[in-house]
């Protein structure tokens, strides 16, 4: 397998986030989740679509309470994202 290392770029300028923009810190890396879907529905991010069985992904990944407050502000008409960070890909 061949290694890679990420190569900075010294004229990177990252985008800015708005009021209100929703952001998934990882690491160092922090994705701003709002901008990515803007870019997936306006078509110049590519992504793979699957469809997952709920009641299976919670009985593998779910470990806590479900917020049932939370649930009634759930728009079911937008996507569900899972960032995938792996480099060897």
């Amino acid at each position: 397998m061949k290694h890679r290392k990420i190569q900075m770029n010294q004229n990177y300028l990252p985008l800015s986030c708005n009021i209100g923009d929703e952001i998934y810190p990882n690491g160092i890396f922090h994705f701003n989740i709002t901008r990515i879907a803007e870019h997936i529905q306006s078509g110049s991010i590519k992504v793979e679509l699957e469809t997952i069985e709920l009641k299976v992904w919670f009985k593998h990944h779910f470990h806590s309470r479900i917020n049932e407050e939370h649930l009634l502000t759930v728009d079911v008409n937008k996507p569900l994202f899972k960032l995938k960070s792996d480099l060897n890909v």
